[in-house]
């Protein structure tokens, strides 16, 4: 990223500054969905796996006259290959469905940039302002109640990201029967300042199909919300 801004910096000519800016812009974009598609699905992120590549390729983009475009993607993808081959569309879009995403942090910036994306606006992430919420209860002592999980082992779904949604500093606080089943959740989710939150309301029950089906509904959006332009 330095690198990038460095070679915008030494750019005199105002009309080629635009150009530059723009390509920089999208590289910059290019960069977001390489490291947040590959923290989202891989099991623990390692920055160290990429970081020779990208100092060589850094001092490459400091010694060279032009901005790197169709070649800087050709860099992440090349990258993306020797790992995870989440840039590529289908395979992102599997991960995400497939998975039982851990890290409180990570959770959230998930689920807060799917929400940004329906709401349509720019809200900078602030990691304080959401919790996240487990709508099949994230406590064994509650599971009893949730007799549509009967026959099912609740652990199978209770950290899948179909089941997870945030809850905003403004929403209404749940009382001691909130976990007691989805139809006293709804009542929290119906008020929340969140859409993704919202949305929930809208199911007559909570049941493993729903968690499926929120989960494919989560993949298909983030291969939007993230997308990687070649």
């Amino acid at each position: 990223m330095f690198a990038l801004l460095t070679a915008y910096l030494r750019e005199t000519d105002g009309r080629r500054k635009k150009r530059v800016a723009k390509t920089i812009h999208k590289n910059l974009s290019r960069l977001a969905a390489f490291i947040l598609r590959t923290a989202f699905v891989a099991p623990k992120f390692e920055p160290s796996h990429f970081e020779a590549k990208f100092s060589n390729f850094a001092k490459k983009i400091m010694q060279d006259k032009e901005i790197p475009n169709e070649e800087f993607a050709e860099f992440l993808l090349d990258c993306d290959r020797d790992y995870y081959n989440i840039l590529d569309d289908s395979k992102f879009k599997e991960g995400i469905y497939e998975t039982q995403m851990t890290g409180e942090k990570r959770i959230k910036r998930f689920l807060f940039g799917v929400n940004s994306d329906q709401q349509g606006n720019s809200q900078i992430f602030n990691d304080s302002e959401f919790t996240v919420e487990h709508i099949l209860p994230k406590s064994d002592k509650h599971w009893g109640n949730w007799k549509e999980f009967k026959g099912e082992d609740p652990k199978e779904w209770v950290n899948r990201i179909g089941n997870l949604t945030l809850l905003g500093r403004t929403d209404n606080k749940p009382g001691i029967k909130f976990n007691g089943s989805f139809e006293k959740k709804k009542e929290i989710y119906a008020e929340s300042a969140l859409a993704i939150t919202r949305q929930l309301a809208k199911h007559d029950d909570w049941t493993p199909e729903s968690i499926k089906k929120r989960q494919r509904y989560l993949a298909k959006r983030a291969v939007e919300v993230w997308r990687f332009d070649q």
